[in-house]
């Protein structure tokens, strides 16, 4: 009897190795992908801001950077075994990268709600429009794509940095988003364009909100008993 228990511990211990493993193989893919991808639309959108003077695309710009900060984190986190727990609870080193994308999101936002007021204060007017809404179109398509396994991926996996890395592309995508409409409706009359300024300006607050939110939420964070059958190593 105790022969057959021993055998169901180690075809239990073998099962969620493999599990695991694969998880964290996919998640090494996803972040490379979305690293390749993120790096491409940061330089990109960097280009356009400067030359378009789109407080959106600007924040669209910073966010981008946050997405391709966030990415490296996850990449080192599922990349190196030595900080790779099976069973994806928020570790204390993972509370500490919560805390410091959470300050992030509060940076970039205040540098966003600066240029947002800058262009309100000096009427700046957004050009470049084709240029705009051609990099907002393929940000939208990619945006959509990564937010979409990023959060499949943390379904499976239980990870708060994997979560929060799903997020900043969702913030992504909102920003594409108000780059076209606002840029459509500058191009049918260009009273509007407050709107550029405007719902950065707004998204700029939900950032902030978010981040704050981050960060007393991986401070107040307690991680749970190890679960039967939780996979820690494979003798």
């Amino acid at each position: 009897m105790k022969s057959t228990f021993n055998d169901i511990d180690s075809k239990m211990d073998t099962y969620y190795y493999n599990s695991t493993t694969k998880l964290r193989r996919y998640a090494i893919f996803v972040t490379s992908v979305s690293l390749l991808t993120t790096t491409i639309l940061t330089m990109a959108s960097v280009i356009v801001a400067i030359i378009s003077h789109s407080a959106a695309t600007t924040a669209f710009a910073a966010n981008s950077a946050i997405d391709l900060i966030s990415c490296c984190i996850v990449f080192w986190r599922y990349y190196d075994v030595s900080t790779y727990t099976a069973n994806s609870h928020q570790t204390s080193k993972e509370k500490k990268t919560c805390v410091f994308l959470g300050s992030l999101f509060i940076i970039s936002a205040l540098a966003v709600i600066g240029k947002a007021i800058y262009d309100l204060i000096f009427h700046s007017i957004t050009t470049k429009i084709d240029e705009l809404i051609l990099l907002s179109t393929i940000a939208i398509f990619l945006c959509i794509m990564l937010s979409g396994l990023k959060f499949w991926l943390y379904l499976e996996m239980l990870c708060a940095s994997i979560y929060h890395d799903a997020i900043s592309s969702i913030i992504n995508l909102m920003f594409a988003i108000l780059i076209i409409f606002s840029s459509e409706m500058i191009r049918f009359n260009e009273q509007f364009w407050w709107l550029d300024p405007c719902g950065s300006f707004v998204l700029a607050i939900g950032m902030i909100i978010y981040g704050f939110y981050v960060i007393i939420s991986a401070n107040m964070y307690r991680e749970p008993q190890k679960q039967p059958w939780t996979y820690t190593t494979l003798a």
